[in-house]
Order: structure tokens, then sequence, then C-alpha cells
């Protein structure tokens, strides 16, 4: 049974398709900039992982529209969250920093001490979206 009228649906389609665009087009502008930099590897990398992303978030939001019964993790990507989620998101987040930051003062001593820490932006992006993602994965299974 739905819930929306078709004037709601129609309201509700019309803004998803605003928000696509405009990640789209936030997406391409600054993969357009890391290109014109000269790193067109990194820019494509952008345009690929940037798209799966506005993917996934389209389709979270999609379907908590449709139930009202899905996970954290739909909820804090597409839906109104509540105080729990927000907790859950701050306390990530602040664990993912904790690591980033960590990461940052080994890579700073390390360059000091004449290593050759070309890598360790690289090494430190990764690290911190896998550190957010099992931060946020455990904290959510132990809440």
């Amino acid at each position: 049974m739905l819930t929306m009228d078709a004037r709601s649906t129609k309201h509700s389609t019309r803004a998803l398709f605003w928000r696509i665009t405009a990640a789209t087009a936030v997406v391409a502008a600054l993969a357009t900039l890391v290109a014109q930099s000269g790193n067109v590897a990194m820019a494509l990398g952008m345009l690929t992982s940037g798209g799966v992303a506005i993917l996934a978030i389209a389709i979270a939001g999609r379907r908590y529209r449709r139930r009202g019964d899905v996970s954290t993790g739909t909820r804090v990507l597409a839906g109104p969250v509540d105080e729990r989620d927000r907790r859950l998101v701050s306390r990530s987040w602040a664990i993912t920093g904790l690591v980033v930051v960590g990461g940052l003062v080994v890579a700073l001593l390390a360059d000091g001490m004449g290593a050759d820490v070309k890598e360790a932006p690289a090494v430190l992006l990764w690290v911190g979206l896998a550190t957010l993602v099992a931060s946020f994965l455990v904290l959510d299974h132990k809440s």
C-alpha cells in the first residue's frame, strides 16, 4: 500500500534528480581539476568511485522511501537520522580522525628521518576509508 500521493512522488523524484545532478557535477568538477594538474589516473578513479557512491546513495534513498525498516547505514546515507545514528557516525569519524592523524605523525617522522614517503597520502586515504567503514560496522553491531 502506497502512502504517498502522485504529487509528492513527482516532487521527490524531481528532487532526487537534481540532487544526483548536483552531486555528479561536483564529482566531475573535482575530477577535472585533478586531471588538469596532470594526474589523469586519479581523476578517472574519482569519476568511477564518485559515480558508484552517487548510485549507492540514490539506491539507499529509494529503498528508504519504499520501506521504513532499513539498516542503520541506509538511514545514515539517505534518511532522517536519530540521535543514536548521529552518535554512531560522530564516533566513527572520531576514530578515523585519530587513526589518520596518527598515520600523518608517523609519515612526518619518517620524512624527517629521510625515508621516502611518496605513497603515504594514498595509503592514508585507504586506511582512513577502511577505518571509517570498520568502525561504523563495529559500533553499529555493539549498539
